[in-house]
């Protein structure tokens, strides 16, 4: 008489919850006794002893192999913060993200939290990490996010608008920042980033169809009542007026109040009055830092001047590109060490 076959209960199931049951039946005729070990992955029969084939199991060389590198290995669900939080973790992570706002508040680099997150769980908050990769996606995928929809609901709240835009190069890509400015019934008149891209070209019909797109996105084609840009004719246009300003017109279909840069206009206004002057003080500026930005010895000299003359030496400021925002001050310079410039030449 053949003997009968073990099968793996629901008894030995809720003992051993490791251990899984596979049909591997044919049919209507199910076989009950092979079940799967998920520690070790391996399938193996009860059948002939039942329990006493699970004892055989356990003492293989393969399942307390596989269970010691189960113990010395970390969960990768460890890594990950659950989907519930407590209050200690929701506060912990506000910090960061205080942290975060902060460092992309005052232009600082993301790598500077590599350092700083360390001293930071080492003297204040041993739980915080808040490094450099961690640090960027809070910025970039909650906290911009953020920022763009409390804009968007404000300008919802928003009858008029005026843009203002001015292309930047930064090596081989042509960066063109757009800026709105609006009134809020709250806080009064805000100025805000609306877009932030680059583009393929400085013409004015790139400008202009950009422009567009970008007010279209956020529903102020409208709402536009003027716009300001620098003071060229890609802008407000030459003799053919065909400008950014009158593209921008033609295509929204309404007049829009042209406001050109300020900064420009008043260096302008105060180069012409410069022109008239009998010395060339943009190349006297030139000049003269030239003369002792690699030198030396010339500095050491005007030191000993300045210090005879009783006046602290300042170092030359170079006359940059930006004409409208450095002369100024690279004029003051060298008016402060005049006397030591002067007993020099």
């Amino acid at each position: 008489m053949p003997k009968r076959s073990c099968k793996f209960t629901e008894d030995l199931q809720n003992e051993l919850p490791f251990l899984k049951k596979i049909c591997t039946g044919t049919g209507n005729q199910d076989q009950d006794d092979r079940v799967k070990c998920s520690h070790c992955n391996s399938e193996f029969s009860v059948a002939h002893g039942g329990r006493s084939d699970i004892e055989d199991h356990l003492q293989s060389s393969k399942h307390k192999k596989n269970l010691a590198c189960a113990a010395s290995s970390s969960k990768l669900a460890s890594f990950f913060k659950t989907a519930s939080s407590n209050d200690k973790n929701l506060d912990l992570a506000a910090k960061e993200a205080t942290f975060a706002y902060h460092t992309a508040n005052h232009s600082l680099s993301f790598n500077s939290n590599s350092c700083s997150s360390k001293l930071i769980s080492k003297f204040f908050e041993p739980k915080s990490s808040l490094g450099k990769t961690k640090c960027e996606a809070i910025v970039l995928n909650a906290i911009a996010p953020l920022a763009q929809e409390e804009l968007k609901e404000n300008l919802t709240k928003s009858n008029y608008v005026s843009v203002s835009m001015d292309a930047s190069n930064r090596k081989d890509i042509k960066l063109l920042p757009i800026v709105v400015r609006y009134f809020n019934p709250n806080s009064g008149v805000q100025v805000k980033l609306l877009d932030f891209k680059s583009v393929v070209g400085e013409t004015s019909e790139i400008l202009t169809n950009h422009l567009c797109s970008v007010l279209l996105q956020n529903d102020l084609n409208n709402k536009l009542v003027g716009f300001c840009g620098d003071n060229c004719n890609t802008n407000f246009g030459g003799m053919k007026r065909a400008g950014q300003k009158n593209r921008l017109k033609n295509s929204l279909g309404q007049e829009i109040n042209g406001i050109g840069c300020g900064a420009h206009i008043v260096h302008n206004c105060v180069q012409t009055a410069v022109d008239s002057l009998p010395i060339d003080i943009e190349a006297l500026l030139v000049k003269v830092y030239k003369y002792f930005h690699i030198y030396t010895v010339r500095v050491t000299k005007v030191k000993d001047f300045c210090e005879y003359a009783e006046i602290q030496y300042r170092k030359i400021i170079q006359h940059g590109n930006t004409r409208f925002l450095l002369m100024m001050p690279a004029l003051e310079r060298i008016l402060q060490i005049f006397e030591g410039l002067k007993a020099f030449f």
